[in-house]
């Protein structure tokens, strides 16, 4: 059995959209972190 190593994300994006509403531009920043399976929010 392969145990796979979860990782958890935090950050800041910053979205830009064109005049029809389709975005043109999007940055992000984040750091990752491991988390234990006990931790997660969601699950598959």
């Amino acid at each position: 059995m392969v145990r796979k190593r979860r990782m958890s994300y935090m950050g800041m994006e910053d979205w830009e959209f064109d005049e029809e509403g389709l975005m043109k531009r999007r940055d992000m920043s984040a750091n990752d972190y491991p988390i234990d399976e006990a931790e997660r929010r969601y699950r598959q």
